[in-house]
């Protein structure tokens, strides 16, 4: 099961990601400490939905079968309204960076 979630983001994920927040970053003209502390806490916050099922599988295998069954039940369940609010959430963070572009 661990091998499906993981197998698209494999190596190419937090590369990406990484380039990906790297124009913001620089932006921020951060000392080399802060640059990378920003870039791990950036790649941990992105790769939270993957890593949190894999440590519960890891640090508690009896269990974590369950577990993940509900988290995808409720998932399946909730599909639509999730992806309704990240949606929401990426809309809203495009629209105030244009009004920030705008008033700059």
């Amino acid at each position: 099961m661990i091998g499906t979630v993981s197998a698209p983001l494999d190596g190419v994920a937090a590369p990406g990601i990484a380039i990906g927040a790297s124009p913001r970053i620089e932006q921020a003209h951060l000392s080399t400490g802060q640059t990378v502390a920003a870039f791990v806490v950036f790649l941990v916050l992105a790769t939270i939905g993957l890593i949190v099922p894999i440590a519960l599988y890891l640090l508690r295998p009896e269990t974590s079968a369950a577990t993940l069954e509900r988290w995808r039940a409720w998932l399946l369940r909730n599909q639509r309204a999730a992806g309704a609010v990240l949606l929401l959430v990426i809309g809203f963070s495009l629209a105030m960076r244009g009004v920030q572009g705008l008033l700059e």
